[in-house]
């Protein structure tokens, strides 16, 4: 009889297991998919008012606004003022600057992928891995900064552009920091007509 017992404590104690663990797996499985929709909805949301800016606007081949790159292309051509950095990057042509914007991403996620590699195969030294890291961060640093200079001016262009030019700059500023303020603002504008001569 004891020994009955005793197999029905274990069977029961594996069953806990068991269960506990097919509940921590149901919670990690619901929080991805709530992660993975939130996110799917954002981006969706966030290629909706520039999809419709380009439309009307007449700017082909829109469907890039939905690759991740591509989306600044179609940004670039909402506005045709002139694309100028602190007036030191002055340029008319604004694709040009899209052109370097993707070599300059190509470039980053290269390098960065190869210094990961770097790292990782150098595992039996740490001092390089230090340095390795710290290249990794400052390259992290670098793209940060490249991506949100470029994201800034482009803003400051679509929100001068379409209206709104009393929080153009501020807006440009904190989207760097908070970049869904950018998406309230596009769909604030996404009905308004472009001024170019502003």
């Amino acid at each position: 009889m004891e020994s009955y017992s005793m197999a029905y404590d274990e069977l029961m104690a594996i069953l806990m297991v068991l269960g506990s663990f097919g509940f921590s797996l149901t919670v990690i499985i619901a929080t991805f998919a709530v992660f993975a929709l939130g996110f799917l909805a954002l981006f969706i949301a966030s290629r909706i008012p520039y999809c419709k800016l380009a439309k009307k606007v007449g700017i082909p081949n829109r469907w890039l606004l939905w690759i991740p790159i591509g989306e600044m292309y179609i940004r670039l051509q909402l506005s045709k003022r002139e694309y100028s950095l602190f007036g030191f990057i002055k340029l008319k042509e604004r694709k040009n600057i899209f052109w370097f914007y993707l070599i300059f991403n190509l470039i980053m996620i290269f390098i960065g992928g190869g210094l990961s590699v770097i790292l990782i195969l150098s595992s039996i030294l740490p001092l390089i891995g230090m340095f390795i890291i710290l290249a990794i961060q400052l390259l992290w640093l670098i793209y940060y900064t490249v991506n949100s200079i470029i994201g800034w001016r482009v803003n400051y262009d679509i929100l001068m552009t379409y209206g709104m030019q009393k929080h153009a700059m501020w807006a440009s500023v904190v989207n760097c920091f908070v970049p869904c303020l950018m998406i309230v603002f596009s769909y604030i504008i996404m009905d308004k007509e472009p001024d170019y001569s502003v």
